[in-house]
């Protein structure tokens, strides 16, 4: 059974636009472990925690123990302005904060030490 051009090339796009999300995904993974390289896995290295510090626009702060390197910043801004929340977590909590309450956040590397 012969493929037609159209045929073909909705297949191509289809592979595109898959590898684009395994790729998508692999950068989110290395942004969020802080690994630096697409595609690294974390099994290899201790999980990485960091002390997110978060002012909302009525004056008030809130602390919140992440397990994510800082590294992780451009994306969670990228998912406030995507998504219209501020989300963090850790090995048991997930703190979700509407975007339009945060007035600034700040994220600092904690060693195992310091955890």
């Amino acid at each position: 059974m012969a493929i037609s051009t159209g045929q073909h090339q909705r297949l191509i796009d289809e592979m595109m636009r898959h590898k684009a999300k395994e790729f998508e995904d692999a950068l989110t993974d290395s942004i969020i472990h802080g690994t630096g390289v697409v595609g690294a896995k974390q099994a290899q290295q201790a999980p990485q925690y960091s002390m997110a510090e978060i002012i909302l626009m009525d004056g008030t702060s809130q602390t919140f123990m992440m397990r994510a390197s800082p590294n992780i910043v451009q994306h969670l801004t990228k998912e406030m302005k995507e998504k219209g929340f501020l989300t963090m977590w850790n090995d048991t909590d997930v703190l979700c904060i509407r975007a339009d309450q945060v007035k600034q956040f700040a994220l600092r590397a904690f060693t195992q030490q310091e955890k």
